[in-house]
């Protein structure tokens, strides 16, 4: 992790699938296994919380095989469409979330995935970032 003299690291964050976030005084740092991405606060258009899976593809093959099996009378269907909904239950227990952090001239968001409390403490951290950027500019 290379910082600027007078940068500090504020907070860190350790996640899931090999992921550490780190915010400084300057900017965010998201390191995922060698990678590293630098974001400055003033950078990021906008910060969103969503699930990690999603449970459309579980919910469609559930009813497609039920659907099936009540035409066919097959077992394997019925057990198919079962295991679709189990699945899609699984899904949504989960603790599993995601952050997708837009940023400034940049297509595709940076998306970051963990546990539900980590995520929503490190999404706060940011806005409140973002937000005194905003103040020190206007």
């Amino acid at each position: 992790l290379t910082l600027a003299r007078d940068e500090k690291v504020l907070n860190s964050f350790k996640l899931s699938f090999n992921s550490e976030v780190y915010l400084t005084n300057r900017k965010l740092l998201v390191k995922k296994g060698e990678d590293t991405q630098s974001i400055h606060y003033g950078d990021i258009t906008s910060v969103h919380y969503k699930k990690a899976v999603s449970s459309w593809p579980a919910l469609i093959a559930g009813a497609l095989s039920l659907a099936l099996g009540m035409i066919e009378s097959s077992a394997l269907l019925y057990f198919l469409a079962g295991l679709s909904f189990l699945l899609l239950i699984v899904i949504e227990v989960l603790p599993l979330k995601r952050l997708e952090i837009t940023i400034l001239g940049v297509k595709k968001p940076i998306k970051i995935e963990g546990e539900k409390k980590v995520l929503e403490s490190l999404m706060k951290m940011i806005e409140e970032k973002r937000a005194s950027r905003v103040e020190r500019r206007g």
